[in-house]
Parts: C-alpha cells; sequence; structure tokens
C-alpha cells in the first residue's frame, strides 16, 4: 500500500530526459548488517540519492524516509527484516537535495554457510520523479554532460510520472556538482622543500578537509603530475610497517619536486574509508590469519569506500586540464574518470617493502587488482623510496 503524494507541477519530457541520463543506471545497492546499518553503498546508489559514501555508510537504512513516506510501507519491511525474508515495496524516499523519488526497493536476507542472516541487500529503483518546480530547475538543470542517444528529442519518456525508455542510454561521465570548498593557501616549508598548501573544505561532511600540496605552476595547465594519497595514521604518524602508505606519500613529494610541476592531494579517508577505529579492529583480524579483503567482511566493513569528488573539484579549482596520475590502483583511474578528469597516463610507484607488509601489497594484487612491479615484493630492510620512478604505463 503507497500513499500517493499529488504532484505541485508538471516536469517536462525534457527535464525528465535529463534526469534519466544523468543517473544512466536506475538502480543502486545497498548491503546492511543485522541491525540495519549500512555497510556497503554501491555509486549508482550514491548518485541516484545524491549522499557521498562517506555520509552513508554507518547511518541506519531509514535514513532516506521522509515525512511523505508511507508508515505503511516502512512497517512492511520492518516486519520483512525481523522475519528474515525477502521484500519488495514501493517507496517513496528523498534525495540529499530534498526532492522526493518512487523507489521500487527489494530486499534481499544474505546467510552464512549456517543458515544465518548476517546481513541485507537493497536494491533501489528509481520508477518516477514527484515532480516540483524546484526538480525541475535545479536538479533537471541542464548541466550534465550527456551523449546523444537513439531516444528522439521529441519522445515523450515521461508519462504518468514514470520513466520508460526505449533504447539503451549511453552516457558520458556524469556532471560533478561542486561540493569542496577553497579556504586558504600558504607557503610550507618542509624537509624536501618548500610546497604551496591549498586547504579545501567539504560543503556538507563535518571536519571533512582535503588538501593539495603544490609543486611548481600547475594552474591550466595538461599533464600535471598528481598523486592522490589518503590519509594513514598509523604508517605517517606512527611509523607502522604494515603498509608502505608514508612511503608512498614521501615519493610523491619527492618526485612532483624533481619531476614538476604536480601536486598531491590528501584526503582523510583513513584504511579505505573505514576509519582509524575500524582499522585497527581490521589489523587485529589480520592477526587471526584473515588478508586485508577479508579483515574487513568479517568485521561488516565495505572493502573500499573511499569517495573521489574532492580530486575533482580542485582539479577544476585549479583549471588542470589532464594528469598523469601515480598510483598503483587501477580503481582510482576509473574512478576518477568517471567523475571527468582526464588521466592521460598512469605512473607506477615502485617501492622496496619488508616482512610486515609483504603480505599485505601481496593481497591487494591478488584481491583488489593493484599492480606493482615485482621489485615491490622483494622483502628488503630499506624503507624509504628509490631515486626514480619506473616508466610510465
Amino acid at each position: 500500500m503507497v500513499r500517493v503524494v499529488e504532484p505541485s507541477s508538471k516536469v517536462t519530457p525534457k527535464a525528465a530526459q535529463h534526469f534519466l541520463r544523468a543517473c544512466g543506471s536506475r538502480e543502486g545497492v545497498v548491503v546492511t548488517n543485522a541491525r540495519e546499518v549500512i555497510i556497503y553503498v554501491s555509486d549508482e546508489f550514491s548518485r541516484l540519492t545524491g549522499y557521498s559514501r562517506h555520509e552513508i555508510i554507518g547511518r541506519n537504512c531509514r535514513f532516506l524516509q521522509g515525512s511523505d513516506t508511507d508508515p505503511q510501507a516502512v512497517s512492511e519491511i520492518r516486519q520483512a527484516i525481523r522475519d528474515r525474508r525477502d521484500c519488495r515495496v514501493g517507496l517513496l524516499n528523498y534525495r540529499k537535495d530534498g526532492s522526493q523519488f518512487w523507489n521500487l526497493l527489494s530486499i534481499t536476507p544474505i546467510r552464512n554457510r549456517r543458515g544465518q542472516v548476517t546481513s541485507f541487500a537493497g536494491a533501489l529503483m528509481v520508477m518516477a520523479l514527484v515532480p516540483t518546480p524546484f526538480t525541475d530547475s535545479q536538479m533537471l538543470a541542464e548541466s550534465p554532460s550527456v551523449m546523444e542517444t537513439e531516444l528522439s528529442q521529441d519522445h515523450d519518456i515521461f508519462t504518468e510520472h514514470f520513466f520508460s525508455p526505449r533504447k539503451r542510454l549511453v552516457v558520458k561521465p556524469l556532471a560533478v556538482i561542486p561540493r569542496t570548498d577553497f579556504v586558504a593557501e600558504t607557503l610550507l616549508p618542509t624537509t624536501k622543500g618548500p610546497y604551496r598548501l591549498r586547504a579545501y573544505r567539504d560543503r556538507y561532511i563535518p571536519g571533512y578537509e582535503p588538501v593539495a600540496l603544490i609543486s611548481g605552476p600547475v594552474e591550466e595547465m595538461h599533464d600535471v603530475i598528481l598523486r592522490v594519497h589518503d590519509q594513514c595514521v598509523t604508517s605517517e604518524v606512527f611509523g607502522s610497517l604494515k603498509c608502505d602508505c608514508k612511503d608512498q606519500l614521501d615519493y610523491s613529494m619527492e618526485y612532483i619536486r624533481d619531476h614538476g610541476p604536480g601536486l598531491v592531494i590528501y584526503l582523510q579517508q583513513e584504511g579505505r574509508g573505514i576509519g582509524l577505529a575500524n582499522k585497527v579492529a581490521a589489523y587485529r583480524m589480520q592477526e587471526l590469519g584473515y588478508d586485508t579483503v577479508d579483515a574487513n567482511r568479517v568485521l561488516g566493513l565495505p572493502d573500499d569506500s573511499r569517495d573521489y569528488h574532492a580530486v575533482k573539484d580542485i582539479l577544476d579549482d585549479l583549471k588542470i586540464g589532464s594528469v598523469r596520475l601515480l598510483t598503483n590502483n587501477p580503481r582510482k583511474v576509473e574512478r576518477l574518470t568517471s567523475l571527468g578528469a582526464c588521466v592521460s597516463s598512469r605512473i607506477p610507484i615502485v617501492l622496496p617493502t619488508n616482512q610486515f607488509s609483504v603480505g599485505y601489497l601481496t593481497a591487494k594484487v591478488a584481491r583488489m587488482g593493484h599492480i606493482l612491479d615485482p621489485r615491490t615484493l622483494v622483502v628488503t630492510q630499506h624503507f624509504h623510496a628509490p631515486p626514480h620512478c619506473g616508466p610510465l604505463l
């Protein structure tokens, strides 16, 4: 039973086309633990709801509901969760910007080997927008960059407030709404020389403040060397040997200094986005024999929940046309490209390892698709970066 909300104005077919194209896929996936706390969210779910992964992970699964959400539909979902059974229901949800949308929600319990329900997978299918002047003029504005589709521009794909496309849409990278504001810049003297340090602040996540460490003139340049580096307190502050994060940061700072212009964008995404306390808990699981991927999973944590919208915002702020990315992680190339950044090439990072980190690095190759030079997996007592980077790939 779904309560119908009367539309306040009509959404035009043209606006509906733009929204559908901007979404690309209209289905997102979210996974909660047995306590209904979100532990995984797909990129599509994030785009459809307007929230970043940082804002979704750890929240109760009911956070998209609002004053117009049908309580009977919510009650049906809650009963299905208590009964540990499948459920499919139509639901009115709210995007971050306050706009409403109709969602066909399918919930499936996930069981372990013993048949016990450990979590729930939810598939969100956007059926329609609830039309308002806001959705027509703001969210459905003609800003998304999309390719021409097989749909006729004159074809009305919006009937009775439901989308009904006849052909598969081919979509360019989504237009990214800026959410990172520049705060200030200073000249920072370091043991590696002077760098410009530019501070930014996320508009929506309190305390999330990315920074850009810059060497040389990068504004309005192409093929700028870029390292996107995620915070690692355990190695960068306490000198942990369980990973190579500090060495990668040192290497990147020296590389942009010697081969620049370039920049390091430093993001507060400890432990691939799970946070410091959860990272310590994952370390404990690794001590019990789990690798870096399974350690997260047994704790009900995502493999990787990092978000790179801030990177695109900073590149746009500096008017950087294209970058050469310092990374061994193909996912970073894919994520930045999907956000609209131009990655012209990848520069591998070749570093020696040690007896404490070799298992971690091996797991990243086997389980997460990282590309490492064989020299990286040779155990050595040297913990600092070599003077030169490997060839461009």
